[in-house]
């Protein structure tokens, strides 16, 4: 957490999208992240995996019409049942009062960065309608690719 250190726990996201890797994160910084994220059309977010690969595929198939980008589940933690709410309050729970103050503190860009792609993504899935029938059809293929590979 320390400025002398290497920021890879300090607001790391919006010093990744703006190449600021030696200094301090700052509005200026957090706007050209979130002007990044929006001229960006092929925005993926980890914990909405199926979601991002939907839209892949709706914004790929102008250029390759038979693309499906359905997968087998691969290097995943087993075991992990807690949402990513849960996890991130057990860490904080872990790191106690104080640190999770300092974390917050040292994270505020980046923690507003997530919100905000939360919300483009929203956003774009939003205008593809239906976007539950299209969802269950994508996870469906998936399943079946699974089944097929036993």
């Amino acid at each position: 957490m320390r400025p002398d250190v290497s920021p890879t726990i300090r607001n790391f996201h919006c010093g990744f999208c703006t190449g600021i890797f030696d200094g301090e994160i700052g509005v200026q910084q957090y706007l050209d992240s979130v002007a990044l994220l929006t001229r960006t059309p092929l925005l993926i977010i980890v914990e909405r995996y199926d979601e991002s690969m939907l839209l892949l595929e709706h914004n790929l198939e102008q250029y390759f019409p038979d693309i499906d980008l359905s997968y087998i589940r691969q290097n995943v933690t087993s075991g992990l049942n807690a949402n990513l709410e849960q996890r991130v309050a057990a860490v904080f729970n872990d790191l106690g009062p104080e640190l999770t103050v300092v974390f917050r503190e040292k994270n505020h860009w980046d923690m507003k960065l997530y919100e905000d792609a939360q919300a483009i993504l929203n956003e774009r899935l939003g205008s593809l309608g239906k976007i539950g029938n299209l969802l269950e059809n994508f996870q469906a293929r998936c399943r079946l690719l699974s089944a097929n590979m036993v």
